[in-house]
């Protein structure tokens, strides 16, 4: 923002030959000499005026938009013989009043002087980064942003996934279970080992019909618990799409989450957006890309 300002507005560097002299620009005091700094004014033509125990010293410049200048005011040196008429033939009072005398012109200058620098530093404020937009609401953001429709998408479709399959992998796990109990409970009926029910080799020193219910049920069993391991996977998948949706959405908020102002919205171009995302189904993996442009 200085340096923005600096580019409008000129740079000048007023020294004076004597300490404690008042200096004024059209007829604004700026302070005591030596000054502190440089002055900073707007372009065009100016009057730096110093004065000091009645005497003055004063000039004229054209200052100019971005440009740096100095200039000296000295006061002239009266010699002995005029100092020494002028004590004799001026009379205290004439010597206060002549200050107030020249105080009518500076208030004729007043008028026109110009606005101080701070206007030009104000202007070229809305060049600084970021002053052109305000961070928004989430809620304000996501409802106005594609991108974030997808991501809430992706977040919802992971979450509702984790819970739905995760429901139906235990659903599975109960049902190996009860079966695994039966068949349990059936084994001890037909002396036969619980870790050996399911094979060939116990079948055949069963029935026909006997060994067809057991393998009917040891079939079930396997099914059931290849179906629980299959949501059990499909679960944690969801899960972590769910997120990494939600992270990225946070993420793309925080970086993203700015309108423009009303006066740079006007000047703001239409930005091209793209989303890219996973795409899991049964037998299909690999990602989609979606934007507008």
């Amino acid at each position: 923002g200085l340096t923005a300002a600096k580019a409008v507005v000129a740079e000048v560097s007023v020294s004076v030959d004597e300490d404690g002299a008042v200096v004024s620009v059209n007829g604004t005091a700026e302070g005591q000499s030596p000054l502190p700094g440089n002055l900073y004014l707007a372009p065009g033509a100016h009057t730096i005026v110093a004065r000091k125990e009645g005497r003055e010293a004063s000039v004229q410049i054209t200052a100019v938009a971005g440009q740096s200048s100095s200039t000296n005011l000295r006061f002239k040196k009266a010699n002995a013989v005029e100092a020494a008429a002028a004590e004799k033939t001026e009379k205290p009072s004439e010597a206060r009043e002549k200050p107030a005398k020249a105080a009518p012109p500076e208030e004729e200058q007043a008028p026109s002087k110009p606005e101080p620098a701070e206007k030009p530093a104000e202007a070229a404020a809305p060049a600084s980064p970021g002053s052109g937009h305000h961070r928004i609401g989430f809620f304000e953001w996501a409802a106005n942003s594609p991108v974030a429709w997808v991501g809430g998408g992706l977040t919802a479709v992971g979450i509702g996934g984790g819970i739905g399959f995760a429901v139906g992998a235990k659903r599975n796990y109960d049902n190996a279970d009860s079966i695994a109990a039966q068949i349990t409970k059936a084994t001890i009926a037909d002396n036969l080992l619980k870790e050996g029910a399911c094979t060939e080799a116990r079948f055949s020193m069963l029935s026909l019909q006997r060994a067809s219910e057991y393998r009917v049920a040891c079939g079930k069993y396997k099914d059931y618990v290849a179906n629980g391991d299959t949501m059990k996977t499909l679960s944690i998948v969801g899960w972590i799409v769910a997120g990494a949706a939600a992270v990225g959405t946070g993420v793309l908020y925080a970086v993203d989450g700015f309108a423009p102002n009303d006066a740079a919205k006007a000047r703001e171009p239409r930005r091209a957006t793209a989303v890219v995302g996973p795409w899991l189904t049964g037998t299909e993996r690999g990602l989609f890309v979606m934007g507008q442009f």
